[in-house]
């Protein structure tokens, strides 16, 4: 069913220029960089949060190495979300081998949190001198937790490049039957 305030032409032309710019936003090469920009922003924020999360108990004995493992964080974030903006995505995904993008997706997100933790753990016993915990209920738990974090991170990093690939396939299918009707009016 139809909004009713939708008809109006006011509220029609800020939904379509609203969504104009959504659609231009996800893949017009003009905002690119702001794209790019966007993604760095937002993995900023949450390397930042998550260096104050996981080393709460040990903040003020980090001092300045807080940014350094926000660095760290942030760099692991990149490296696999570019990865898999720009292998996985392309070579798999959009390629119909479903099975080895989610095998490799799953592994690289595994790889990475594995590489936070065993960080997290060297500089936590560097700082207190307490040797890291053992591998508990709680501590499998958290891993998990952290792993479905991230894996719906990048899932929806994901999603908006299967967005921009499925509005610019719609755009040439488009163009396509217009170009067809074209052709029988003539």
């Amino acid at each position: 069913m139809n909004h009713p305030m939708k008809d109006t032409p006011f509220i029609s032309s800020v939904h379509t220029a609203n969504h104009s710019f959504l659609q231009n936003l996800l893949v017009a090469p003009h905002y690119r960089i702001g794209r790019h920009v966007i993604l760095l922003v937002v993995l900023s924020f949450i390397s930042f949060n998550q260096v104050l999360v996981y080393f709460s108990q040990v903040l003020d004995q980090l001092g300045n190495t807080v940014y350094l493992m926000a660095g760290f964080y942030l760099l692991t974030y990149l490296a696999m979300g570019y990865f898999n903006l720009f292998v996985l995505l392309p070579r798999f995904l959009r390629t119909k081998q479903y099975g080895r993008y989610v095998f490799w997706f799953l592994l690289l997100i595994a790889v990475m949190v594995a590489m936070q933790l065993i960080v997290e753990a060297y500089v936590k016993k560097d700082l207190t001198g307490v040797p890291p915990p053992v591998l508990n209920g709680a501590a499998v738990i958290e891993i998990i937790s952290i792993y479905m974090i991230d894996l719906i991170c990048f899932t929806g990093s994901s999603m908006t490049v299967l967005m921009k690939y499925w509005l610019t396939g719609r755009k040439e299918i488009s163009e396509m039957e217009q170009n067809h009707l074209r052709a029988e009016v003539e």
